[in-house]
């Protein structure tokens, strides 16, 4: 791949080189001028330095130091530990950034017990006491730290960000004494995360005394830090907003955004006199937040624009200065002595091992053909893939030399440390884990596990670091921060039948001991239901057997229809139930319980006709046994995209254990979804329920609605047996926008009071969704059959509208 040549000069050849050959030295030297690189920060807009640094790469402008901020922090710190422009054009495009700037895991890595309450509910927050703690950010950050982590993992443990193959600096600022704070030694990947952590956006970062937040509030492109580095020349890139004018103040979120601005504009006006050369992408019509693929494509579009643009001064640049890059051969003074010698890329083996082979040291006399000779040497251990060097010069008399080495293999773990974890003991963390003392080293393995074992939902973050211990071993920490131990949830839901129903949910974690849970939920407004549960779902083990215990009451209106569709019945059904029995859990996507039930029935109607004895009141005593299985491998519950979801239910009522009704009653439901060519989606469902004669009316299925049998009214099935089949395709038209045509056809259905010749009932109709933050707003139109004897054939238009979370 060549940049555009043509744009400059027909001499000048593209050339990219991860490798750093051999290079002498000049009797007449001088000392080079140092160039620094300054990237700024802008979100989603900083994906406009790749085309400027892939410029600088085919210039061969050696770069001597590099500072950033937010986005421009992580692309100088990827750009200063090797990844070319080139390479950060690539890692960039094969990202999914909606995915990894966001805190869900894998649903396939979510454990039952917490799946089972997945897209319920809106808002989360941790409860200190009777006290509530809203997130410190919107985004905690896990899955972006663990993927700095990967990129950086080699050069955790640099003494300093100096000793990096470009010198590196970040910008952050101190929350708690709003100065700014210039991350220049720790752990890399920490700093990163630091430099980008938007106020409200993300989590502030925990650094020593200090709470650190995105350095672009304070300076924004930090040409000032650069210089005093050392840098003598400096090239600066600024992607950040400028200042909106009175008619773009529109919105709360136009005066937000320039309420962060603000702050820096000074600071930002002084570094950009500072430089030498200025570019700046022309980025109106984008905004931070515009990481989609196709705004990512557009975004690069218009940094290769300004890339172009600036061909000319850096040429000009090059030229006048006469910059050489490392690459370049110069002959060897006698007189060079060298001064340093730095080690960066090594994992599992030492400084002091790699170090004591190489055998070459500050104080003594350069020499070239020795360097390479140890160089040599150390290659022949067959613990290195490659070993490169870089030859940085202090002065005309002394050299720097930096070996930047990539080890062949997987070093060996040979110590496992979990830090800051308080209430949940290191034994219950290391097993779950699932990774062992004496295992090798697999990054993307590491991150699998740490990924499972913050899906557990104990965790709001958890990071890694590692540290080399001798020769192909290295002790590896993880540094837990753990979320509070009771947690309160809301939800709100709207449907044209219920109207809104609010929910609420208090968990209560690690109670009386590490893994017991007990849950408190309350649904209001347009039906009442309290529950509680208390259960114990965790273990070591994959397949696991846990006790529980519920106890529910519920006060939900029913409406009951006749052979010709009207209404016959309107009641409460309003009971009390206290269940005991035993879950097996036997992966994260399927559990099956074993429970027996309690219940008291209080069921009364509120309109009766046209016989009031059939429906009267009932106060039914019931005492059952219950048997449900789920298994779920959907990979999302509110617009799943692929896999199954299988539910099974059975109840039974006896009167030799007690209850007042010989009753059964069993369903079985499946939803399967599969994507093809990322835009369009089958869904196929089934249903299958059905009971004894004895079966109550208050016992019955009710399966009708958008999620089940559309063409009918909501609670219109309403039946002791009962079957549907249906079909969806569902086409994304637009992100978060898609368009369904359905097909469900009910071949079989009965009822005690009624039973009556019949056709099969049929429904069809199209639908809108609209996925928001809180949840899809959906409209479905639908034409169906009426409740109607053989020989007629009416049918109706029903319209169903929701929005929110899922209710049912």
């Amino acid at each position: 791949m060549m940049y555009n040549i043509f744009k400059i000069l027909p001499i000048l050849i593209f050339t990219m080189q991860l490798g750093l050959n051999a290079q002498t030295i000049d009797k007449d030297f001088d000392k080079p001028p140092k160039i620094g690189l300054v990237l700024s920060g802008g979100g989603a807009l900083g994906f406009a330095h790749i085309p400027i640094l892939k410029a600088i790469d085919s210039l061969e402008i050696p770069i001597d130091y590099i500072t950033g901020t937010s986005m421009g922090g992580i692309a100088s710190a990827l750009y200063s530990i090797g990844y070319t422009g080139i390479e950060l054009e690539h890692l960039v495009k094969n990202v999914d950034w909606e995915e990894i700037l966001s805190d869900d895991p894998p649903r396939d890595f979510i454990p039952y017990f917490l799946k089972k309450d997945d897209g319920l509910y809106q808002l989360n927050f941790g409860l200190e006491g009777h006290r509530i703690l809203p997130p410190s950010g919107l985004i905690r950050g896990q899955k972006i730290s663990l993927f700095l982590s990967k990129l950086t993992y080699p050069f955790e443990k640099v003494e300093n960000f100096d000793q990096l193959p470009i010198p590196f600096r970040c910008i952050a600022v101190d929350l708690l004494t709003a100065k700014e704070v210039i991350l220049k030694d720790g752990s890399l990947s920490k700093a990163m995360r630091s430099t980008m952590a938007i106020p409200t956006i993300f989590n502030p970062i925990t650094w020593g005394d200090s709470l650190l937040i995105d350095g672009g509030l304070i300076n924004n492109m930090p040409v000032d830090v650069i210089r005093d580095m050392g840098a003598e020349y400096v090239i600066a890139v600024n992607v950040g907003r400028p200042l909106k004018t009175l008619p773009e103040l529109k919105t709360m979120f136009d005066i937000l955004e320039q309420t962060l601005v603000v702050p820096s504009i000074e600071k930002r006006e002084k570094n950009i006199q500072d430089t030498d050369i200025f570019i700046e992408p022309e980025l109106l019509g984008y905004n931070p937040a515009s990481f989609t693929n196709k705004n990512i494509e557009d975004i690069i579009a218009v940094g290769q624009k300004a890339a172009d643009n600036a061909l000319p001064k850096l040429f000009e640049l090059k030229n006048r200065l006469n910059l050489v890059d490392s690459n370049t051969n110069i002959s060897i003074s006698d007189s060079i002595n060298i001064f340093s010698v730095n080690i960066v890329g090594n994992t599992s083996i030492t400084f002091k091992h790699i170090y004591e082979k190489l055998n070459i040291k500050p104080g003594e006399i350069f020499c070239q053909d020795t360097l390479i000779s140890h160089i040599q040497n150390l290659r022949e251990t067959n613990a290195f893939q490659t070993i490169n060097y870089k030859l940085n010069y202090v002065d005309k008399n002394r050299v720097a030399i930096q070996i930047i080495v990539k080890e062949l293999g997987f070093p060996k773990i040979h110590r496992i440390s979990i830090r800051n974890n308080k209430s949940i003991s290191f034994s219950n963390i290391f097993n779950n884990l699932g990774i062992k003392v004496g295992s090798k080293l697999d990054i993307d393995f590491l991150n699998t596990k740490i990924t499972e074992l913050y899906s557990t939902g104990y965790f709001e973050t958890i990071r890694y670091e590692i540290e080399p211990v001798n020769e192909n071993n290295i002790h590896l920490i993880l540094f837990i921060k753990e979320r509070p131990r009771d947690i309160l949830r809301m939800g709100l839901h709207y449907d044209e039948t219920n109207k809104f129903v609010g929910s609420i949910n208090v968990i209560r974690s690690n109670l009386f001991n590490t893994g017991i849970r007990s849950e408190l939920t309350l649904k209001l407004a347009g039906l009442t239901q309290i529950s509680s549960l208390l259960y114990f779902p965790t273990s070591k083990h994959e397949i696991s057997l846990y006790p529980y215990n519920h106890i529910v009451y519920k006060d939900i209106p029913i409406t009951i229809f006749g052979e010709t569709g009207d209404k016959i019945a309107i009641y409460h059904n309003r009971s009390t139930s206290v269940g005991f029995g035993a879950g097996l859990n036997l992966s994260h996507n399927w559990d099956s319980k074993l429970e027996y039930n309690l219940e008291s029935m209080n069921v009364s109607p509120i309109v009766s006709w046209p016989d009031p004895e059939i429906f009267p009141e009932w106060k039914d005593d019931l005492r059952s046994l219950r048997i449900s299985s789920h298994f779920d491998n959907l990979d999302n519950v509110l617009i799943p995209n692929q896999g199954l979801n299988i539910q099974y239910n059975y109840e039974g009522g006896f009167k030799n254990i007690g209850s007042d009704i010989d009753y059964v009653r069993s369903n079985i439901s499946i939803d399967y979804y599969y994507t093809f060519s990322n835009f369009n989606t089958l869904h196929f469902y089934s249903y299958y329920g059905t009971g004894n004669e004895n079966l109550p009316v208050y016992k019955w299925h009710y399966k009708s609605g958008p999620n089940s049998f559309i063409g009918a009214l909501r609670d219109e099935f309403s039946w002791n047996q009962l079957s549907i089949f249906r079909a969806d395709y569902r086409r994304k038209i637009e992100r978060n926008i898609y368009l369904s045509l359905i097909y469900n056809i009910a071949p079989n259905y009965n009822q005690n009071f009624y039973p009556i010749e019949k056709k099969s009932m049929q429904g069809y109709g199209i639908g809108l969704k609209y996925n928001t933050a809180l949840g899809p707003i959906e409209f479905i139109y639908s034409r169906g059959d009426l409740i109607r004897l053989i020989h007629t054939a009416k049918k109706r238009d029903v319209y169903y509208l929701s929005m929110g979370f899922n209710f049912e």
